[in-house]
């Protein structure tokens, strides 16, 4: 929950990419390299607590993209998360995430468009996160993302 406060304040103000999120998205991209996928997921993403999920739901072109590379070598727990992790994203930085919509099997508007929402969530708390997704998506533009855009507010109707 604080972890979303602090994405909403860093949307709502417009703030860049915090200074520890850069830094350990370092760490975890030099891990990748160095140690290789396996190291580099223990260490990281855990199956629901890492603290590279945090990085990713900056929003962070570079930690998007991160997330995606890691894909290919996530469990399905580690994958989940990650899922969540660049739905959360999409709150926060649409117009990074879209571009990667339909662009692989995992990767398709169903998965991606909406953060993970728990069933045991009340349904004021699941609709307000579908809203601002909404908001979010809806507020992108761009003619170039005009088809992922609309795959994912389809996608997103139908929650």
């Amino acid at each position: 929950m604080r972890r979303l406060i602090v994405l909403a304040l860093l949307a709502l103000f417009g703030v860049a990419t915090p200074a520890w999120s850069a830094s350990l998205l370092g760490r975890m991209e030099a891990s990748l390299t160095r140690d290789g996928p396996n190291k580099t997921i223990e260490r990281y993403f855990d199956c629901e607590n890492g603290k590279g999920y945090a990085v990713i739901e900056t929003g962070d072109p570079r930690a998007v993209a991160f997330a995606v590379r890691m894909l290919k070598w996530s469990d399905a727990c580690v994958t989940e998360s990650l899922l969540s992790s660049l739905g959360t994203a999409m709150q926060v930085a649409p117009r990074v995430v879209l571009p990667y919509v339909g662009t692989s099997d995992l990767l398709n508007a169903d998965q991606i468009c909406l953060p993970f929402i728990s069933e045991d969530e009340p349904d004021s708390v699941a609709h307000a996160i579908v809203a601002r997704s909404r908001r979010a998506i809806e507020g992108v533009h761009d003619p170039k993302l005009e088809k992922q855009r609309f795959a994912c507010l389809v996608a997103i109707s139908g929650d």
